[in-house]
């Protein structure tokens, strides 16, 4: 039997109690069939839901009085909804704008009421170059074109050739150009969430994106999406090879001074300015600047406050939280767990978790696994472990494969060493579905969690099997799915706090956060400036 999709259940509960209410007199509005009335039932169950469960949801509606045919009220709950968001929403969004006018100029041009629309015509045109809709501006001379060999114009024919021609020539550069630094964009990410991808190619990969001329100067960029591109792409190339703190953060100090120099455009560049301070924060804890990320997270915080709430959108929200859990990884980072679960508190009321994408949410997950572990609540940390393992998504496998060591340490922690060997072979077999290279590293911290943790009796002995593992990782060459590029949650000086038996946040922060080089044992180990806390 085909399992029913879960669409309708993820579409109503995107819906934030202004776009729901709004829903209610559109469709109190707009219907007053039997049809509609079935369909507003079923809103009204499905919003109430905790989780997409079809028996529930049919059991529900049959005490509700449903008697309605429930595919066809799916199909006609999710079409109201969404002219309901299109209506709800028309004055936002800048593409449905741009839609309506040339639609409006259309009409007019078709009754031969040609001023009026080209006066509509001027205000696409500037609208669309103010938010540079290049594709909208192709159609308007489109339009007009239409227009001027109706009326056979010998003078609008000539201005069009003289002027239109070449305005047209320019839009398709802006357009390719766009087109061009989306294209980097995009290779970089996918090369950043492809955790499978040997370090072969994607060096070879990083060489050719490195080597392009677009990336030579910011000059190469004709608009400002291409100009904003140029920059977050310089961002996920610091990212991706590690290096290069300063010369990363005076980049992008480059970009937020041109965007702060033209401060009445700042409000609608509100994304761009939020996505610039979240990139600033993730560089400000490699470079340890504590005082200036604070400084930084209040800034983004007191300019999201003064927008009006017509301009605070769900997409600037997300850019937020994406700052947030950046500043929150920082925190955890500069060994302020605490405080990094304080921040989320404070802030969580400004986006639902079910609202924010499958890799926001991992990345948060992941953060606050380690603030909770670091203060020792290992239930907590337990809690946001399983959202992570649970999630249906297939992106950021790194962060899943770290999840299910994690796991297995905190399982430790809670003493329920019982589960261990089952969870260990759980976990050996979910890298191997993810074809994750399982190197003799692992095999050595599977094995010991799977077989030997889980016969410790006493305290000095687990001391001094805690001191034989560290002894036989160390003489193990090769790196370990715990010791990847975004990795920051130290496994050796967990099995170092278990020697010394002292809390693992103590050892971190007098061992891994105040040098720069380490050593344990005979092997010295890099501090790594990839913290799984970034987005």
């Amino acid at each position: 039997m085909k399992t029913p999709s879960d669409d309708l259940f993820r579409l109503v509960k995107s819906l934030d109690t202004q776009e729901k209410v709004y829903f209610k007199a559109f469709g109190a509005k707009k219907n007053q069939g039997k049809d509609s009335l079935g369909y507003m039932k079923l809103f009204d169950v499905v919003d109430k839901l905790k989780v997409n469960d079809e028996a529930i949801l049919r059991a529900n509606l049959a005490k509700k009085g449903f008697n309605y045919n429930l595919k066809n009220a799916k199909e006609q709950l999710t079409e109201a909804i969404y002219k309901s968001l299109a209506e709800f929403h028309s004055g936002q969004s800048i593409t449905r704008q741009l839609q309506n006018l040339i639609y409006y100029a259309e009409l007019l041009y078709g009754k031969r009421l040609n001023k009026p629309a080209g006066n509509l015509v001027k205000k696409v045109e500037k609208l669309a170059l103010q938010y540079e809709q290049y594709n909208y501006l192709l159609i308007t001379n489109s339009i007009k074109l239409s227009a001027i060999r109706q009326t056979q114009n010998i003078g609008e024919i000539e201005q069009y050739v003289k002027k239109e021609i070449d305005k047209e020539r320019h839009y398709f550069d802006c357009l390719k150009n766009i087109s061009n630094y989306n294209n980097i964009a995009l290779r970089l990410e996918k090369l950043e969430h492809t955790y499978a991808t040997g370090s072969a190619t994607k060096n070879n990969e990083l060489i050719r994106i490195i080597n392009l001329d677009l990336l030579k100067s910011p000059d190469k960029a004709l608009t400002f999406s291409s100009l904003h591109q140029y920059y977050f792409i310089h961002f996920l190339l610091y990212k991706l090879t590690g290096s290069g703190n300063k010369e990363a953060y005076i980049k992008q100090k480059e970009w937020l001074k041109y965007l702060e120099s033209k401060k009445d455009e700042l409000k609608f560049r509100a994304g761009n300015y939020i996505g610039v301070l979240a990139r600033l924060v993730t560089i400000m804890v490699h470079l340890r600047l504590d005082k200036e990320l604070e400084a930084t997270f209040s800034k983004a915080k007191r300019f999201l406050e003064g927008l009006s709430s017509k301009t605070q959108t769900k997409s600037l929200k997300s850019a937020f939280m994406s700052l947030t859990i950046n500043y929150i990884g920082g925190q955890n980072s500069f060994n302020k767990p605490a405080q990094s679960i304080q921040s989320w508190e404070n802030i969580k009321h400004i986006v639902t978790f079910e609202t924010l994408s499958d890799s926001i949410k991992m990345v948060l997950c992941g953060n606050l696994f380690h603030s909770y572990f670091l203060v020792q609540n290992f239930h907590e940390a337990l809690n946001y472990l399983n959202k992570i393992i649970n999630s249906k998504t297939q992106n950021r496998l790194d962060i899943l494969n770290h999840a299910r060591f994690y796991l297995l340490m905190t399982h430790y922690e809670l003493e329920n060493v019982e589960f261990l060997p089952y969870m260990t072979r759980a976990t050996r077999r979910s890298l191997l579905k993810a074809q994750t290279l399982v190197s003799e590293y692992d095999k050595c911290i599977l094995n010991y969690f799977e077989r030997v943790l889980p016969k410790i009796r006493n305290k000095q002995e687990e001391k001094e099997t805690f001191k034989k593992w560290r002894q036989e990782l160390d003489n193990i060459p090769g790196k370990s799915v715990l010791y990847s590029e975004i990795e920051n949650f130290d496994f050796i000086l967990w099995i170092e706090s278990k020697i010394q038996q002292r809390n693992f946040a103590d050892i971190l922060k007098e061992t891994g956060m105040k040098k720069k080089y380490y050593k344990l044992g005979s092997r010295h180990l890099r501090l790594r400036r990839r913290i799984i806390g970034f987005v």
